[in-house]
């Protein structure tokens, strides 16, 4: 139980959020003033107080001092800047539950929590939502988001391609080899199957998969580029053959889904999957799709591959047995962490809550006002929709879902783009660079986005930018 002056101090702090989710979605700030950062800065403690504050005065700090400097990018749909997405109320609610229950999701024990079976379901549910079989992903885990999804799947794809060229060396050897990554280490690994080179092959690499690559040993510069063309990151299927083909050299092939800075897909179909999969067969290589959008979880078809890099072992106080077919694994064994939070439960109450006519509902909106604000931009006469092969409405419609990507055609005007739009407070959006010009990148992803309303507001900030800017040089 709580101590009794410990109770007041949480519902005050619940009181605030209620009264700050009460406001309509449109009424939040999107960011503090400088000066609410300044001061929260200076009231940060120092050093850590020797008999603590106390909570009366800590709930006090938090909500006085701090929360006035946050700013407002889960509770508005006009923070563009990066793919966040907000807290459904019902995920929200979810949230309340798991820091009061604060289950470490880490072992497999039916018979103490629900707590894996729930995580499990979660997934399960998260694949027919996605149209996926789920006997055909037997291997799944929420992730912390996509850094750490790239770095599972780099992982378990360098462990695929290296083993199964250990295999193949070994039979053409009079002392089979049985060297794996996960226990005997990449370069033994390596030696065992005469690799001189392991690459990754991707169209338009989202920046967290260089980072996975780096800590998973395989480095930043193994990435090699084999796309048609900057404006077209569909990938070109000669060369990524003559890459495949290298001799002493395994390869890991990434599927952009989709590119961070114009939201576009490396593929358009399941021809196009079909042919890289076949590719990807014929020399042994190992597709993984990079779902860089803050995707928190991670989906195999080889239910053996997480566990072989992942594996606890000699922890007797983490172990729950060796999971047979069908029983779950616990998630310390197929995931990066050994401690973790309940976050499945938000996943399944916002699945359940809103279910697969809620998502499709909430997905439709979000490329409506994205296609609607690229069809604005395509016809200005003074901004340039981004890339140059988005001419007309058709090929708006066929490429832009939820990121919408342009630059002023006036270098003066573009060099200040970004910091002009930020500065209204109407509309937060982030700065990125194309062909070696700045731009500017609008993504749709709050789940409170009104299409007709938000374009309004876009539109509204984009002509006094403009307007501004040319009474600044009259």
């Amino acid at each position: 139980m709580e101590h009794a002056s410990d109770i007041p101090c949480l519902s005050q702090s619940q009181q605030h959020a209620l009264q700050t989710l009460s406001k309509p979605a449109n009424a939040h700030r999107l960011l503090p003033q400088d000066v609410q950062i300044q001061e929260a800065s200076n009231r940060l403690a120092s050093k850590i107080p020797i008999g603590g504050y106390g909570i009366e005065k800590t709930t006090t700090h938090l909500l006085e001092d701090i929360v006035a400097a946050l700013n407002g990018q889960a509770l508005s749909p006009n923070y563009y800047a990066f793919v966040t997405g907000g807290v459904t109320p019902a995920a929200r609610v979810a949230e309340t539950l798991v820091s009061t229950y604060d289950q470490n999701v880490q072992l497999h024990l039916p018979e103490t929590t629900i707590a894996t079976e729930l995580e499990d379901r979660a997934l399960k549910l998260l694949l027919e939502l996605l149209d996926f079989s789920v006997e055909a992903w037997p291997s799944h885990t929420l992730t912390t988001g996509a850094t750490a999804s790239n770095i599972i799947g780099l992982a378990c794809g360098r462990e695929y391609v290296v083993n199964n060229a250990v295999r193949s060396n070994s039979k053409e050897s009079t002392s089979p080899k049985t060297e794996t990554v996960g226990e005997d280490g990449l370069l033994a690994a390596c030696r065992a199957a005469d690799i001189t080179d392991i690459q990754v092959l991707t169209s338009l690499p989202h920046s967290s998969l260089k980072k996975a690559s780096s800590v998973i040993g395989l480095g930043r510069s193994c990435f090699h580029t084999v796309s048609r063309g900057e404006d077209d990151i569909a990938f070109d299927l000669a060369v990524l053959e003559d890459h495949l083909k290298r001799p002493n050299t395994v390869s890991i092939v990434v599927i952009s889904c989709a590119d961070v800075n114009t939201g576009m897909f490396a593929t358009h179909g399941f021809d196009d999957v079909a042919a890289l999969r076949s590719l990807c067969d014929k020399y042994g290589s190992w597709i993984h799709v990079d779902a860089a959008y803050d995707s928190g979880f991670f989906f195999s078809r080889h239910a053996e591959l997480a566990q072989q890099v992942f594996l606890n072992p000699n922890a007797a106080y983490l172990s729950s047995g060796i999971p047979s077919a069908g029983i779950i694994p616990s998630p310390l064994n197929i995931g990066l962490e050994n401690s973790r939070r309940f976050r499945a439960l938000p996943v399944y109450a916002t699945l359940v809550s809103y279910g697969r006519m809620g998502y499709q509902e909430m997905l439709q909106r979000q490329i409506r006002f994205a296609r609607h604000v690229a069809f604005y931009l395509q016809q200005h006469q003074d901004f340039e929709l981004l890339p140059r092969s988005l001419v007309d409405k058709a090929s708006i419609d066929r490429s832009i879902y939820i990121i919408v990507l342009f630059r002023a055609k006036d270098d003066a005007l573009n060099s200040s783009l970004v910091r002009r739009v930020n500065t209204s407070n109407r509309m937060y959006v982030s700065g990125t660079s194309w062909e070696g010009h700045q731009a500017c990148r609008i993504a749709a992803a709050n789940w409170q986005v009104d299409p007709e309303h938000d374009s309004a507001v876009v539109e509204a900030v984009i002509d006094k930018v403009l307007t501004d800017w040319r009474q600044e040089g009259s």
